[in-house]
């Protein structure tokens, strides 16, 4: 008994302040903060009349980063959800695709898609590490925002104006976005197709699902089919992507929309 109170007599008493209390509280917050924002999902608002937001849920699937991964919100275009107070703290443009993860908000479609190979572990062909080809990736994305993606009245007053909107379609702005399709389809048969099987490198990566997103539908336009089906590389092409398992998931729903035709 006496050798039992000796040794507790002599065993160090550790006494744990406040402040150290407080210290251990502060880590255990941010640690949960931590797990929340680990276990919180990234939510991409998407709309499929939207080439953009096509571009960027091509990715998504390909990649096939499941509902685990990435939160699909559709984005009611057609009653104004875009333009409502909550969707415009998402992406004040109020427009899609849009990609919010925690506090961070992007809301363009190239921004959105180098995020997407960075925050999952997709493959390297997608957005690729190698400096030149990385160039040519960012080249060509650069290019379709200034060439092809002018086309886009063309789709707008010929498929979506009148059936979602209601409204009367403008036909001097068709026709201008037409002839920027047309343009931008001559110069990729003549220059990056004629060279590749794919725009920025011999497979596919970010730069094709942009643009794709944008030309590939009018592929079956009543006007600009025709056309197409005249340009060889384009064609080829467009074949390749539509091989690919993820694309009539994507695309399925304009491509039919612009089948039944103009409105």
């Amino acid at each position: 008994m006496a050798a039992r109170e000796r040794a507790r007599a002599t065993t160090p008493r550790y006494v744990v302040g406040p402040s150290a209390l407080i210290g251990v509280m502060g880590l255990t917050l941010l640690a949960a903060q931590l797990l929340r924002r680990r276990r919180a999902r990234p939510v991409l608002f998407m709309h499929t009349v939207s080439a953009p937001a096509r571009a960027a849920l091509s990715l998504v699937k390909a990649c096939k980063l499941g509902e685990r991964a990435i939160e699909l919100k559709r984005v009611a275009l057609e009653r104004g959800e875009h333009k409502s107070p909550a969707f415009l703290q998402v992406n004040p443009n109020g427009s899609v695709p849009a990609l919010k993860d925690g506090d961070l908000r992007i809301g363009e479609s190239h921004t959105i898609m180098r995020f997407i190979t960075k925050r999952f572990p997709v493959d390297d062909r997608w957005y690729p590490q190698d400096a030149r080809t990385r160039a040519r990736v960012d080249e060509q994305l650069d290019w379709h925002h200034a060439h092809s993606r002018k086309g886009v009245p063309y789709f707008f007053h010929r498929y979506i104006v009148a059936p979602f909107f209601g409204g009367k379609p403008d036909r001097e702005a068709e026709a201008i976005g037409k002839e920027a399709y047309l343009q931008a389809l001559a110069f990729l048969n003549r220059h990056q197709l004629a060279k590749r099987r794919f725009l920025a490198a011999d497979h596919i990566t970010i730069a094709d699902l942009a643009c794709y997103a944008e030309l590939g539908p009018m592929y079956w336009d009543d006007d600009l089919g025709p056309r197409i089906k005249a340009l060889p590389n384009v064609v080829a092409w467009m074949a390749r992507i539509r091989a690919e398992p993820w694309h009539d998931d994507v695309h399925g729903e304009v491509i039919g929309l612009v089948r039944r035709g103009a409105k």
